[in-house]
């Protein structure tokens, strides 16, 4: 059993880095949620709106999810959608079902940015997660020339040998794709419009700076929120959290 383990280790390790022979899951957006099925969604159920230029935040979320210890996605997105990287050069993405305590988990994400696509990979070999989870997010930009009102699509395939739970047995799915709809700067209410407020700002002295990462821990440890937390939520994913504390450390150290 051991060496078998191991074998499927090893396996999963070489092939993160390559894309797989997928069978392509169709699924309309507005496709309800499948019960007795893992219900894959990229994006939200709703539609997501950006303006042309901007950066957005994509969750691929698992709901109805009973058990999963594996799954492996291949996105293809827009031509007028880019994957935003980081100061590494690597893809902005964040593996939200990743548990650093589980020793034996394994994440990888590969950008085949000529391709349009990015390859998602995870895997824990003595662990399983349960309950309605978000999978991943993804920092993508919308092109600066992207026609307002056209619709960006973001599509997964996904082998169904590459979803499967603790014991190996392949989980049954349901796939709804996702993407973002292109907006006029009229239908979105913008920080310009809001008279004093700035992102960032989080101890409301006009400045953003060291003294505004403190105020934003100490918001984020306090459990209490106010109406508004536009100014709070520097990454902008609509939660308010550690991530907006590191995000506002790295843009502060920046300046």
């Amino acid at each position: 059993m051991k060496k078998a383990f191991v074998i499927i280790l090893c396996a999963a390790m070489i092939l993160a880095a390559a894309i797989p022979a997928v069978a392509i899951v169709n699924s309309a957006r507005s496709a309800d949620l499948v019960d007795g099925k893992l219900n894959i969604v990229i994006g939200e159920l709703e539609e997501i709106e950006a303006l042309p230029g901007a950066e957005v935040n994509v969750k691929i979320q698992f709901k109805n999810n009973v058990t999963i210890s594996s799954a492996k996605i291949l996105l293809t997105y827009d031509s007028k959608l880019s994957v935003v990287k980081n100061s590494s050069g690597k893809p902005e993405v964040t593996f939200d079902i990743y548990n650093d305590e589980d020793a034996s988990a394994m994440t990888y994400a590969t950008l085949y940015e000529d391709e349009n696509k990015l390859l998602l990979n995870w895997l824990t070999a003595v662990d399983q997660v349960q309950g309605d989870v978000v999978f991943a997010t993804v920092k993508f930009k919308v092109a600066d020339d992207a026609e307002e009102g056209a619709f960006l699509p973001i599509t997964a395939e996904i082998d169904p040998d590459d979803v499967y739970d603790i014991d190996i047995n392949n989980t049954e799915f349901n796939l709804i794709d996702g993407g973002i709809r292109v907006i006029a700067e009229s239908e979105e209410s913008t920080t310009e419009e809001d008279p004093g407020f700035l992102k960032g700002d989080c101890n409301d002295d006009g400045l953003v700076d060291n003294k505004d990462v403190v105020a934003l821990f100490r918001y984020a440890s306090a459990g209490t929120h106010v109406e508004d937390e536009r100014k709070y939520d520097f990454n902008e994913d609509s939660e308010v959290n550690n991530k907006d504390v590191v995000e506002l450390f790295r843009f502060v150290s920046k300046l």
